[in-house]
């Protein structure tokens, strides 16, 4: 605290405080001069404290709290300096120049007129601040995603204060006081995005979400200060917000510029690395690259990276965008170069989404568009291919390997038809794609040939199911029959029973339903193979013995 001290009147008491003392002493040249330097010393330092600016430091450490700890602080040295005053000395030298009629009194008058005033500003302020510093707490305790909620209740406080506080709604103090909650944000920012650790060591995807709701926050506050001018403005007696906007939200804005930055960055990070676990064939090359241009950059910006006001990041964030830039010219070249190598459309739509669930940036994303609809008009050729071989093998179709006649083409044009029908499933993911040029003609002639195969399917079917019951027949044919031309008996098993079997079993695979009538016959397939083979055994068995007899006696048989 200043104490007002001066130089002492010479051969006087100040003590002595009687009116006729003190009069004896206005008489006194010598005291009266002595006592008017006191008091023009008193009167400079008292100055001292009257010249305060009327406002806490607005460093950027500083939060609102510090603007009621500011006034507290000047009350208290308000008070003590009245108190001063009012002590018996300082009235006696008040008293005595009184008497002497010195021209200096007015002067002081005034200067006490400024000391009362300059109290109660300071009683009023603290009265006022005190009432907002329980609506400023969550700027010190929560964290941004927590504090969004507390910036109505603190911006309405706020208003509050300036439509009727006596002394705190200019202007200048207003701006302050938002200066100071906005410095606050963004220490709290700052100490939230880091208390993990350094950001660069952090989980990316955590990382951004941290530096998200900073942005959120700073939206946020920005939003509510404004909505609340308006509806200051719409009551056009009432007290405005008629602050700077530049002072109150410049630093916040300069803040999340820098935050956008760092979004950015690890965005790229958390892209190039997904790229490298992508599984892509020979992309390690631009993945080493790429870590040598982190190994850099990191090693570049040890400075505080969330000094908005340090410039050495952005040149650093400059240099590194540059590099992010050659490199994703050569991943579009690589990209391009896959893409060549790829003819079949599946595997191409394969290597797209490849590419889509690691890379996002624009211009990245632009070819990758291109891409598809090059693959979308690709499929349409492929379309009219199969198209021509099936209309070419329609009626004799090629069969798989080991598999009977109806089941072996209903495979056959059930490949065709996954040929056309997964590439389109994955080409309806994307609606844009169907709105191309040549879209229309494409899905038409899906259409078309989707719609011939499935009938293709169903009159396989439907024929197999008319041959059942010449399949059946066989069963009640003659067991041994006589062989005219070696003369001898053989077992007289038709072989399209056993077709009829494996065509049971190939289309049960496939999802067709089985008549009745013929799951019966085939439910007896073991046996009938059994019988058969002893049939076969028996007939070769009688055969081997008679050709053992002697020709001799083979007569008499």
């Amino acid at each position: 605290q200043r104490r007002v001290h001066g130089r002492q009147p010479r051969r006087f008491e100040l003590g002595d405080a009687t009116h006729k003392a003190h009069a004896r002493a206005a008489q006194r040249k010598e005291v009266v001069t002595a006592f008017r330097e006191t008091l023009l010393e008193w009167m400079k330092q008292i100055e001292v404290v009257l010249q305060d600016t009327g406002r806490a430091d607005t460093g950027d450490e500083l939060g609102p709290a510090a603007e009621l700890h500011h006034w507290k602080v000047r009350m208290t040295q308000l008070a003590s300096l009245t108190d001063q005053l009012r002590t018996r000395q300082c009235k006696s030298v008040l008293s005595v120049l009184q008497l002497a009629k010195d021209s200096f009194l007015l002067e002081w008058k005034a200067m006490e007129a400024r000391i009362v005033d300059a109290t109660n500003e300071a009683k009023d302020n603290v009265k006022y601040l005190a009432t907002l510093e329980r609506c400023s707490e969550p700027l010190y305790k929560c964290d941004p995603v927590q504090m969004v909620g507390s910036i109505p209740g603190l911006i309405n406080a706020i208003k509050m204060m300036h439509s009727i506080a006596r002394y705190y709604n200019t202007s200048e103090k207003m701006t302050a006081l938002f200066v100071k909650i906005t410095n606050q944000m963004i220490h709290c920012c700052r100490n939230y995005v880091e208390a993990d650790g350094p950001l660069w060591d952090q989980d990316h995807a955590r990382a951004m979400a941290k530096l998200r709701a900073c942005l959120a926050l700073n939206a946020a506050y920005t939003s509510c200060y404004r909505r609340t001018k308006e509806e200051l403005e719409a009551n056009l007696f009432g007290k405005q917000f008629d602050f700077s906007e530049a002072a109150i939200f410049g630093h916040f804005d300069l803040f999340c510029a820098r935050i956008t930055k760092l979004i950015d960055v690890l965005e790229v990070i958390q892209q190039f690395g997904a790229l490298s676990r992508s599984g892509v064939e020979n992309i390690e090359p631009i993945c080493q690259r790429f870590e040598q241009i982190v190994v850099n950059f990191r090693r570049k910006s040890t400075d505080d990276y969330l000094d908005a006001r340090r410039p050495t990041f952005d040149v650093v964030y400059l240099e590194f965008k540059q590099l992010i830039a050659e490199l994703s010219t050569e991943l579009v070249a690589f990209i391009n170069n896959c893409f060549l190598t790829v003819t079949n459309t599946t595997k191409a739509l394969a290597l797209l989404a490849q590419f889509r669930a690691v890379l996002s940036s624009d211009h990245i994303a632009q070819l990758l568009d291109e891409k598809h609809t090059a693959i979308f008009h690709n499929y349409g050729r492929d379309l009219e291919i199969i198209k021509a071989a099936y209309e070419k093998f329609k009626e004799k179709p090629a069969l798989p390997r080991n598999m009977p006649p109806v089941a072996g083409a209903v495979a056959w044009g059930r490949q065709l038809l996954r040929q056309i029908e997964h590439p389109m499933a994955m080409f309806l993911e994307t609606p844009a794609i169907l709105q191309t040029k040549d879209a229309k003609r494409i899905v038409r002639t899906y259409n078309k040939v989707a719609k011939a195969l499935v009938t293709f399917e169903a009159r396989w079917y439907e024929k197999w199911c008319e041959h059942i019951a010449v399949a059946k027949a066989g069963l009640a044919a003659t067991l041994l029959v006589l062989d005219r031309t070696t003369s001898r008996l053989y077992v007289n098993f038709d072989p399209a029973i056993l077709q009829l079997f494996r065509e049971v079993r190939c289309l049960q695979r496939m999802g067709f339903a089985i008549p009745p009538d013929c799951s019966t016959v085939c439910n007896q397939s073991a046996q009938l193979k059994r019988h058969h083979e002893a049939l076969g055994f028996l007939v070769t068995e009688y055969y081997a013995i008679i050709d053992e007899i002697d020709p001799m006696y083979s007569a008499l048989i």
